[in-house]
């Protein structure tokens, strides 16, 4: 068995021996424009989940740019709807700006600030928009950076 298989197999196994979701379920699968989160919106939909995708504009130039333009072209391609959330019309500012505001207040790092912020709006769209589950794309080398951290 080649990897791609067995890897989807191992993904698709796992899904259903946790019960993590039914095809019934509204997913919303949380999008960076990276390949971890693409390859969990891919697998879903691949596997016949109700997917949609959800991706927060940090407004970080053209990183932001690229990551949306890559998460736009591939759900236009697999015809996955795509939510967009804007820093600037839901905070009045970008990423980078709020993350500078609470660090002149207290020493934070940026990723407390960011992923605390990134999880929170994630949550409150997913409800919004009447999502059952929120999947979000990590690899193990993530879950190490973490613990690390």
């Amino acid at each position: 068995m080649n990897f791609i298989k067995e890897f989807e197999e191992k993904v698709k196994n796992n899904i259903e021996e946790y019960n993590l979701a039914n095809k019934k379920d509204k997913i919303m699968v949380a999008c960076s424009g990276g390949k971890d989160s693409t390859a969990t919106l891919y697998l879903l939909k691949k596997f016949g989940y109700n997917v949609e995708a959800l991706i927060i504009d940090l407004l970080i130039g053209d990183w932001s740019d690229k990551s949306l333009e890559n998460v736009k072209t591939f759900c236009k391609k697999y015809k996955i709807k795509l939510h967009v959330i804007n820093m600037r019309k839901e905070f009045g500012s970008s990423i980078c700006h709020i993350r500078s505001s609470v660090q002149s207040k207290t020493k934070l790092s940026d990723c407390a600030i960011c992923g605390v912020i990134k999880r929170w709006l994630l949550n409150k769209k997913a409800r919004e928009l009447k999502a059952v589950k929120l999947a979000t794309g990590h690899n193990l080398d993530d879950e190490v950076e973490t613990i690390l951290m």
